[in-house]
Formats: C-alpha cells, structure tokens, sequence
C-alpha cells in the first residue's frame, strides 16, 4: 500500500477505501502538442479517450487529470446504475421500451468492462426506490402497472412486505447494478496507457485560452491541441473558461 498524499487524503469516497489505489501517471513535466486534449479523468474523459483511439487509432490523444483517475464526482458517487433518465417522462410504451433499452445498454457496458478490468467493482443485484410518502406511493403504484404492461420488469411492493419504518411502499428494478467507479476507472489505467493515450494525473488546468488551438496551462507545461474535451463536471468553473 502507498501512503496516502494530499489528494488522497482529500477524497473520502467509500468507494476508494474499499479499492486498491494503483501508481498515478506521471505530472506533466513538459510542453506537448496533441490532436486531442482531454481534461478530466472521470468517467466522461476516460470514456472519451478509449472510444476516440478505437475510431480514430492516428489521433495523439492526452488526458490531464488534476488528481487521479475517480478522483472527481465518478469515484464519490451512491454507485447506482439505474434505468431511465431524469426530466425526461415517456408517455408511450414505446417509448418506455426505448429509454428502458437504451439505457440498460449502459448498466450493460458497465457491466462488460468492469468484468474484463475489475470484477468486483460492479454487481447487478437490482435496487429499490422507496417512498416515504403516501401519494407518491400511490403514483409508483400506479407507474409500476405502467411498466409492467409495457413489458418493463419492475414490482411494486407494499409497506406490509418492506418492513422499513416510515416507508409506504417501493418499486424494486431487478436489472439494476452497484458500480465503483473509482475502482474501476484504476484499473483502466493501464489500458490508457496500453492505447498509447498520454495520460498525466496531478496535472491540473490553470488556464484555457481558446481559438482554433486551445492552449492548456499547467505547472508542468503547456498543452496545444487541435481540439479540446472538457469532462470535468462540477469543477468546469474552475478552469475560467465560462462565467
């Protein structure tokens, strides 16, 4: 084991406590010039890294993480892998088998590469929503007939069969999984690495200068790419890049 350093001390996620951190990648240490620069080394700038090389293998590829890989919102998240997708309220069977659809496509990717690169980062024992309120209840009652009708697998179970105080009823997805993202995305480190993608952790953005060939200013060295990937969520203030 490693002794922990500042950024990890700053991250409490359970997700990490329960991981295997590996060997960041080195800080930038130098000036690069690149196709294609990425910051952020969550879920969003990984993926975007992995998928890119595999379109387009002439690409130079770098991705600039502050931390480590999960070091933001993709390593201290609750873990769930859910169905369906917020603000959005299909009204058509149709329409709920689509959505249902597409994004079990996403439960399964997390599924297909934490069983290639971290086994016991993902389980797909289902989840509950549980209301506490009775109306609500009511309307998950009613939502649940809907689903089921439409060929959706969900149940409806009652306050009487939970025997959670304060609940009065909840809607059990069968097909949704528990992923730790953290300790997934190390150990997708070295496939990274293993694509050619230049990969620098402890590498934070100070600054952004836009135009036909974004300028990326670090502690290390500057970065000039042809295109610029911004996959940092929450943190994206902080690169001055938008008011």
């Amino acid at each position: 084991m490693r002794a922990p350093d500042q950024h990890e001390d700053e991250n409490r996620s359970v997700w990490r406590a329960e991981s295997e951190p590996g060997t960041p990648s080195a800080p930038l240490a130098q000036s690069l010039t690149t196709d294609v620069a990425i910051i952020g080394g969550g879920f969003t700038g990984v993926s975007t890294a992995l998928h890119l090389r595999r379109l387009r293998p002439e690409l130079g590829i770098a991705l600039l993480e502050a931390g480590e890989l999960g070091h933001g919102a993709s390593g201290r998240n609750g873990g769930q892998v859910l169905h369906w997708i917020n603000g959005v309220s299909p009204r058509t069977p149709e329409a709920l088998r689509r959505i249902h659809e597409i994004t079990g496509l996403g439960i399964d990717i997390a599924e297909q590469l934490a069983a290639k690169h971290a086994p016991s980062a993902f389980r797909r024992g289902g989840a509950l929503e549980v209301l506490t309120d009775a109306r609500r209840a009511e309307e998950a009652h009613a939502r649940s007939e809907r689903w089921s009708a439409a060929g959706i697998p969900c149940e409806f179970i009652p306050a009487s069969r939970l025997g959670i105080r304060g609940a009065h009823g909840a809607v059990r997805n069968p097909l949704a999984g528990r992923l730790n993202g953290f300790a997934l995305l190390q150990a997708l480190r070295p496939v990274l690495a293993s694509e050619g993608i230049a990969l620098h952790e402890r590498t934070r953005v100070l600054r952004v200068a836009g135009g036909r060939e974004p300028v990326l200013t670090t502690a290390g060295g500057e970065v000039r790419a042809r295109a610029l990937v911004v996959a940092t969520n929450g943190y994206t203030p902080a690169l001055g890049m938008f008011r």
